[in-house]
């Protein structure tokens, strides 16, 4: 980073794990790398302004402000996770512009000749189903019933999470807040999943300086 600034080169850096929490909470739920804040001081105080992400293939940004400088960690969705995101990137002159773009049709036959479309919905559904029914039931000692009633609840979440722009609607939100009060707990992680953080998530123009 020394010699990129010495040379004026932007840098665009990449990592596995998030950098920076994409929702108040994460680093209690999922993975980030270990000492991020501090690790995210340091690349900014380096020149790094844009990381991008992956590990849980959801499409959605957040950012990070340090000493009046800020990181953009750019988490990029994935063609195996619907809604099976990839990301166009232009740079033009001292902006970088991402679009975020959508596989919604194979040319392969699938079972039932079911859409595309339709196929990955059913099977991200029933695969965050039993994930979440598990790990509500192991990590966070839910009843297995109570577990597999809240799981609908979480996979709503998730895929809005993992599409980007996520906005929850008042229909869900009274649904949440229906719930008993033991869960309450969960709720708010839920809640903090449906709250989408600066910038933008599919549309974004961001500054490279």
């Amino acid at each position: 980073m020394t010699e990129a600034r010495q040379k004026n080169i932007n840098v665009l850096a990449m990592m596995h794990y998030g950098l920076v929490e994409h929702y108040a909470g994460q680093k209690n739920v999922e993975p980030l790398i270990s000492n991020s804040q501090n690790t995210a001081m340091v690349l900014i105080n380096a020149g790094i302004r844009f990381m991008f992400t992956g590990h849980y293939h959801a499409n959605d940004s957040a950012e990070f402000t340090y000493e009046g400088k800020t990181l953009y960690d750019i988490q990029t969705g994935s063609p195996v996770t619907p809604p099976s995101t990839y990301r166009i990137m232009e740079l033009n002159e001292n902006f970088l512009n991402i679009v975020s773009k959508h596989v919604t049709d194979i040319s392969a036959q699938l079972p039932g000749g079911v859409s595309f479309l339709t196929y990955s919905d059913v099977n991200i559904t029933s695969r965050l189903n039993s994930f979440f029914t598990y790990y509500l039931h192991k990590m966070f000692g839910l009843p297995e019933q109570n577990a597999a009633n809240l799981a609908p609840y979480a996979i709503g979440a998730y895929k809005a999470y993992f599409a980007g722009d996520e906005k929850i609607s008042t229909e869900e939100t009274d649904k949440l807040n229906a719930l008993p009060p033991s869960l309450n707990p969960l709720v708010t992680i839920l809640k903090s999943v449906w709250t989408d953080l600066t910038p933008a998530d599919n549309e974004i123009q961001l500054m490279l300086k």
